[in-house]
């Protein structure tokens, strides 16, 4: 079974920076901790612009992260931040 490996970028639309921030490291505090698969989530801010947010998760398996979609915490997440977005990529990897 490989590992899933999500990445996504987001760019956020000014002033809405400090609130996408705290409400992105509470979502990956409560994936790790409420789900046994997830691996590993990571949040991160460009060296040069606040408002440019990578993450890196890595799920045992893509059916882990399908199930990860579906809880109350990031279906809430995921409503609360889209007026918050410019602009959203979303990659979808296996881990080698």
């Amino acid at each position: 079974m490989e590992q899933y490996v999500i990445t996504a970028r987001f760019d956020v639309k000014p002033g809405f920076e400090a609130a996408f921030m705290t409400e992105m490291k509470q979502q990956a505090e409560d994936t790790v901790r409420e789900e046994a698969g997830c691996l590993y989530f990571d949040v991160c801010t460009a060296a040069d612009n606040p408002a440019s947010i990578f993450l890196y998760e890595i799920y045992a398996d893509e059916a882990a992260f399908e199930a990860h979609l579906k809880t109350p915490y990031f279906t809430a997440f995921f409503e609360k931040m889209q007026p918050w977005l410019e602009k959203s990529e979303i990659g979808k990897w296996h881990r080698l």
